[in-house]
């Protein structure tokens, strides 16, 4: 996701914020789970989904694993007034 324009931020867990293309930082963050390496849970998809401002888990599957790119996250994002 650190392609997609998220960096990571401290804390006891670890939270990606997702920083516009122009570099401002927004208040979209998801939380990552530090534990295991295996597939994502199905309930913990659905929430970063939430979280990224995504209303598809299809969408949200596609800006992890690149089919959505960053441009096109952005353009998402701005037509539902998350970034100006």
């Amino acid at each position: 996701m650190k392609k997609k324009g998220f960096k990571n931020i401290g804390g006891d867990h670890k939270y990606l914020v997702y920083h516009t293309i122009d570099g401002k930082q927004t208040n979209i963050k998801t939380k990552v789970s530090r534990g295991s390496y295996s597939d994502i849970a199905d309930k913990c998809v659905n929430e970063m989904k939430r979280q990224c401002r995504l209303d598809k888990k299809a969408d949200f599957i596609d800006l992890v694993k690149c089919p959505l790119e960053r441009d096109d996250y952005e353009a998402i994002l701005r037509a539902k007034g998350f970034c100006d």
